[in-house]
């Protein structure tokens, strides 16, 4: 599956967003740029989430949550509210009534609409071309 040039900017920004997380900067810069299948992989080899999710249902983020990005995957077909209150609720974040949790792009100023899936989202069922796809970093807000 081919990502188109939005989607390899929106991966290669959130690249750039998480240069501070995991390794020293210097054991990094040895290293050469790994290309988004490869990235995938380790993404998919790390995430967490429910194993009951079929594989070919399966849609592999990056949420970063206060500075700490977690490798997950979630149900394509998952309503993005619930979605994220199942991810608040993994990342034992406290459940309280008067907290809302929405995922939103790093940097974006504006949330993901809580009432669609992840599914009509990637297929950009406005007709222009979503930077949401399998690989992808997400914010969790509050």
């Amino acid at each position: 599956m081919a990502l188109t040039r939005e989607q390899q900017q929106a991966l290669e920004s959130a690249r750039q967003a998480s240069r501070g997380l995991g390794w020293a900067t210097a054991q990094r810069s040895s290293r050469p740029a790994a290309s988004p299948k490869i990235e995938l992989m380790r993404l998919k080899a790390k995430a967490s989430g429910n194993t009951s999710i079929a594989a070919a249902d399966r849609l592999y983020l990056s949420v970063e949550w206060q500075g700490s990005a977690t490798p997950v995957f979630l149900n394509v077909n998952a309503v993005i509210g619930n979605a994220a209150a199942q991810l608040a609720k993994q990342l034992r974040l406290a459940m309280l009534p008067d907290r809302i949790y929405r995922l939103r792009a790093p940097g974006g100023s504006e949330p993901l609409p809580s009432n669609k899936t992840f599914g009509e989202l990637i297929a950009g069922d406005d007709g222009a071309a979503s930077t949401l796809f399998n690989g992808c970093a997400l914010e969790l807000t509050c």
